[in-house]
């Protein structure tokens, strides 16, 4: 960091404090950490705007713990993080250390087909109050996850950075659940920064999946490994320890996909008598070992996975995996999808919560399919669809054509992208779920530069072709020209 920024970060800490005692904090305590707040914030503009992205994106995580409130009474986390990302994008692109990046059609077209049935559908929606607050987070939050990805992850390094930002509010997360001890006195759920039980799982399963498909692989060191080895073994803890069912199948179902999808190109190699690829048998050794350390976990500290145990044996009890006001609102949405002419174009959007419970008021299926397909017709529902479909094949198709160190990239994009996906069939509504678009940003911006860097190798392959066949040129000189011509 050369002097300018040490200058700035001064300049910016100056300002804090002076800030601070205009408002007229009492507590230095609140004028140091507004001053550091500051610095923070031109820290992730000039430098490392990826971070605040991540914090953007998990806002909703933490934003309610009263630890913050002396911000969050003043303005809402997710919109300040959110403007710090837009400048800090700004800034990179005027000093040209970004570049735009003409966004795929396979992702605009979707997109603006749902974004216009949105917008349209508030014209005939009976949730008029709930459905323009819905478009208005779609435009704008829902919207800045599936495009800001195209412009900060330009590099491997930003992208390492955006991941260890979730690590680290992973760690920070299994510290709060420690503080009350890691053996849960009651049967219910643990929610640390006021937050949702399902987002610990949300948190814990992301940053499982990333140390695990994506650090641990790339990593040669092994002392290295073996802490990732370990922060993934936490990681599956918390999981347990929060107590939702949901991102704990959702985080199975990648392992087990992945797992399938490993022993089909190992027996294709038996198969052709090729030789196994290593990287193969690495993530074969990768996803048995995280199997073998949950039920290691599970034999040894039970006391941890008591609420767990006790929520799936609710189910089992139940006689269904699905609670049954969850099952109703299914049969709603889906009942208004296949009646016709209403299921072409919907309900409108938010109109699913009048239909069901006869309010204005939040309230959604909980399965984004349905969600979609109840509230914005047939044509949106196919174009989000199409939205996953071709995400899906672009991040196989870059695993499988992928080698070494790309390879990895792709494949923890695969796994959060399942993940996600699998998350947001149960749980949450199309804005909740904004994790699951950016990692469909993700996966187009890794793709887009898989292809320039195949094809700038190509261009070099070709120039150095072209030297070659220069410097033999002068040999057939010393000859003559003449000496290849025939004789009339």
């Amino acid at each position: 960091m050369n002097l300018i920024h040490y200058t700035c970060m001064l300049l910016s800490g100056s300002i804090g404090i002076i800030t601070a005692l205009i408002i007229g904090y009492e507590s230095i305590t609140d004028v140091f950490l507004l001053s550091f707040f500051i610095i923070f914030i031109y820290f992730c503009i000039a430098k490392y705007p990826e971070i605040s992205f991540a914090l953007f994106l998990f806002a909703g995580f933490f934003k309610a713990d009263p630890r913050l409130e002396f911000i969050q009474e003043r303005i809402d986390l997710t919109i300040l993080f959110g403007m710090i990302c837009i400048v800090g994008i700004l800034y990179g692109i005027l000093i040209k250390r970004m570049r735009f990046i003409c966004f795929p059609k396979m992702v605009l077209a979707p997109w603006l087909v749902i974004i216009l049935s949105a917008v349209i559908s508030l014209t005939y929606t009976s949730a008029p109050v709930y459905g323009t607050e819905k478009v208005l987070r779609l435009v704008t939050i829902t919207s800045m996850a599936l495009f800001v990805p195209f412009f900060l992850f330009q590099n491997e390094k930003s992208m390492d950075r955006f991941f260890f930002v979730i690590i680290i509010l992973a760690l920070f997360t299994i510290v709060e659940i420690s503080r009350g001890g890691l053996s849960p006195k009651q049967l219910w759920t643990i929610s640390p920064f006021g937050s949702e039980y399902l987002a610990v799982g949300m948190v814990e399963g992301t940053a499982a999946i990333i140390v695990a498909l994506y650090f641990f692989m790339k990593s040669q060191n092994k002392y290295i490994r073996g802490l990732y080895f370990l922060l993934t073994a936490i990681f599956i803890t918390g999981l347990a320890i929060g107590g939702g069912r949901g991102p704990i199948i959702s985080l199975a179902c990648v392992i087990l996909f992945i797992f399938a999808y490993t022993v089909v190109h190992i027996e294709k190699d038996v198969f052709f008598l090729n030789r196994i690829k290593r990287t193969n048998l690495k993530q074969m050794f990768v996803l048995v070992a995280i199997i073998i350390t949950a039920i290691t976990l599970f034999i040894f500290i039970p006391e941890i996975f008591i609420v767990i145990v006790r929520r799936f044996e609710v189910w089992f009890e139940q006689g269904s995996f699905i609670p049954i006001d969850r099952m109703q609102r299914f049969e709603k949405a889906f009942e208004v999808i296949t009646s016709l002419p209403r299921g072409l174009y919907g309900l409108g959007i938010g109109g699913f919560s009048v239909s069901y419970r006869g309010l204005d008021m939040r309230e959604y299926p909980h399965n984004i399919i349905l969600e979609i397909g109840s509230e914005l017709g047939i044509i949106s529902l196919i174009s989000f669809v199409l939205l996953i479909f071709y995400s899906l094949r672009s991040v196989l198709n870059n695993l499988k054509n992928s080698h070494h160190g790309a390879k990895w990239q792709h494949l923890v994009l695969f796994g959060l992208l399942l993940f996600i996906f699998i998350e947001s069939l149960k749980s949450g509504d199309i804005n909740d779920n904004r994790l699951l678009f950016c990692w469909i940003g993700l996966v187009y911006v890794r793709d887009f530069y898989r292809k320039n860097n195949i094809e700038r190798l190509n261009r070099i392959s070709k120039r150095q072709e072209s030297t070659n066949l220069r410097n033999r040129i002068p040999n057939y000189q010393k000859i003559g020209f003449n000496h290849f011509l025939v004789p009339s």
